[in-house]
């Protein structure tokens, strides 16, 4: 019985570090770039170096990660853009501060959307599988930004509760250009995973010939 629960072991222990192995050659750049900037997008760095304008710092250096990176380092960005936000969030003294992090969310994903398509690092002959992942990814990304933009419109936590004329106003022309961006950015994006399907279609289809 010892034996056999060892051989089960070695089985699935081998299977597992296989499974590693491959993400980290499939993923290596990406892996390389996101962990050059762990200590970068982090809110303690980011405060005391610049301390007079933290955010434009902060989504300068995200945009820089992302514009290096394709989705497997877009969504491990993803995740240090998200806790810096909330970490900024939780030492907000606004009194308005989940209007003003949620058009921050937006922008930080417009970023991500706007290179979705940017780079592929791996495997050629996996690329149809990248696209599929691809497809997925921004599926997520749209629908992450349309249910924030909905609750910052529609909601009566959203921009409704601004009792401020000037300040509502000013978020609004804010949301007002997300959403272009957003529009903009999804176009592109969806424009390339139309072209690039109709490609691959034809390729298999030529290669079944």
């Amino acid at each position: 019985m010892l034996r056999f629960l060892k051989y089960i072991f070695l089985i699935f222990g081998s299977i597992a570090l296989a499974i590693m192995i491959f993400f980290y050659f499939q993923n290596k750049e990406d892996l390389k770039v996101v962990w050059s900037y762990y200590d970068v997008i982090d809110y303690k760095v980011i405060d005391s170096k610049c301390p007079q304008n933290q955010y434009f710092c902060f989504t300068e250096q995200f945009d820089s990660m992302a514009s290096q990176v394709s989705i497997t380092g877009l969504s491990l960005g993803l995740k240090l853009a998200f806790n810096y936000l909330e970490e900024a969030k939780s030492r907000s003294n606004s009194e308005y501060k989940n209007i003003e992090f949620a058009l921050k969310h937006l922008e930080v994903n417009n970023i991500v959307i706007k290179y979705t398509s940017h780079k592929f690092h791996g495997f050629k002959k996996l690329y149809g599988g990248y696209i599929g992942k691809m497809i997925d990814f921004f599926k997520s990304s749209k629908k992450f930004s349309q249910n924030l933009i909905i609750g910052l419109t529609k909601s009566d936590e959203g921009l409704k509760s601004v009792q401020d004329e000037a300040i509502r106003e000013k978020y609004q022309i804010r949301l007002n250009n997300i959403i272009q961006d957003f529009k903009r950015e999804s176009k592109v994006i969806q424009s390339f995973i139309d072209s690039e399907v109709k490609r691959l279609e034809k390729k298999h289809e030529g290669n079944e010939e």
